[in-house]
């Protein structure tokens, strides 16, 4: 199963890298690896020819995982999707943007990335190091970009050109602790090499996965979704089908998934939100299977299964209603490696859309016109999408509502 985007999708989500191996130099390569990649430059034995090259990986498979979440209301309306989420101590928050500060533009999108290293290297003491260069339009077509949290925390641009320096080390990640879980700590299920900035220091702080995380104005989604609370409408306004969609809906009393199949261009389906069979862990356990299932076809064994455990609790444990889907694209596309010691790239593009039900609408219109809700409490009382929820209810035709979910969506804004 293969599913393509969109074009203004992929102008979107295209990241152009480039990962050069410092001690080669990041000049044009080709299959082969880079031109006179041994050869001295300065200092005595300029001129004696070849030398040994230093250590280094014989093979490293990078994997780039872009998670696209957008948040709609009830009626199709995009909220922002900035997710009020714990984010863990060694992430650092970035202030790089694009120029300027305008708001968000149609169909705004948080856009989760993730980079994912495997390989085998050939002096496990020194560590590997890495550029990542990119443009920051590109990921949103050209609109603005904010750059939020960040590891390694050493991105800086110029421009609108970032520029991160990333390590690769043989070790363990010690970042985070086992009771922490977060999608950053999820990667370890990838079991790939760990992420660090600082090559030299015994101690440095490792992570799974080099991740950044942004807020884009201007992106196109591909899908809309609507429900009035039984029944969801979703519309593929792409010109490209989908093989595959997950619909989950997950609350308290458990969850639920189902499979939507084949969603051609332009076309749309509708699925009654039915009861959940069986008890609460087998429910998890059958969810779980059905997200693996997703991503094991086109991934392969060794990253399918790696993703799906990595986004259990933000699309399976986490309550809402969603709906999944995944795209593949060829590194080519996504990707320009042009050093060593990268030998393959991998590219997937996974769709969040989540569609805010009108009894949660309702709910928080309620709160809001009795006793309100202290900009303090919002996570915990209006859940993961706290800020969508008062974006909507700012929009209300009671003026008491519209009034109090307009000065916690200030508050919150500033912070």
């Amino acid at each position: 199963m293969r599913m393509q985007w969109h074009p203004a999708l992929r102008r979107n989500c295209w990241l152009l890298a480039a990962f050069c191996w410092p001690a080669f130099g990041c000049g044009q390569v080709d299959a082969t690896g880079p031109k006179d990649a041994g050869r001295a430059t300065e200092g005595p034995g300029a001129d004696a020819g070849l030398r040994p090259p230093p250590a280094a990986p014989a093979h490293i498979q990078l994997v780039q995982v872009t998670t696209v979440t957008t948040l709609q209301a009830p009626d199709g309306t995009f909220l922002s999707p900035r997710p009020l989420r714990a984010v863990p101590g060694f992430v650092a928050v970035s202030q790089v943007r694009t120029a300027g500060n305008a708001p968000f533009g149609e169909d705004p999108a948080q856009m989760d990335l993730a980079f994912l290293f495997q390989g085998q290297n050939a002096d496990a003491s020194i560590p590997v190091a890495l550029n990542a260069d990119f443009s920051l339009s590109r990921i949103a077509g050209g609109e603005h970009v904010w750059v939020g949290g960040v590891f390694p925390g050493t991105l800086t641009s110029d421009g609108d050109t970032a520029f991160w320096p990333v390590a690769l080390h043989s070790a363990a990640p010690n970042a985070g602790t086992e009771n922490e879980y977060s999608e950053w700590t999820g990667w370890q299920s990838f079991g790939g090499l760990a992420v660090g900035s600082d090559r030299g220091a015994a101690d440095a702080l490792l992570a799974p996965a080099a991740t950044l995380d942004l807020r884009v104005s201007g992106y196109v989604a591909p899908l809309v979704v609507t429900t009035d609370g039984t029944t969801v409408a979703i519309t593929n306004r792409s010109e490209q089908a989908f093989d595959r969609l997950l619909l989950v809906y997950s609350h308290e009393g458990g969850i639920g998934v189902r499979v939507v199949e084949n969603l051609p261009a332009l076309e749309t389906v509708s699925e009654q939100l039915g009861p959940k069979e069986g008890p609460g862990y087998l429910q998890l356990q059958v969810a779980q299977e059905r997200l693996e299932e997703l991503f094991l076809e086109p991934l392969g064994d060794a990253i399918g299964p790696a993703l799906a455990a990595a986004q259990s609790v933000p699309l399976l444990e986490t309550q809402g209603l969603r709906v999944i889907g995944l795209s593949r694209q060829s590194a080519r596309e996504s990707l320009r490696v042009t050093g060593d010691p990268l030998s393959s790239a991998t590219a997937v593009q996974l769709l969040h859309a989540e569609v805010l039900e009108p009894k949660e609408a309702d709910r928080v219109a309620a709160l809001l016109a009795s006793d309100g809700i202290q900009v303090a409490d919002v996570a915990s009382v209006l859940g993961l999408f706290a800020e969508a929820k008062l974006e909507l209810a700012s929009r209300a035709d009671d003026d008491i509502i519209a009034a109090s979910a307009a000065s916690l969506l200030e508050q919150l804004q500033v912070q």
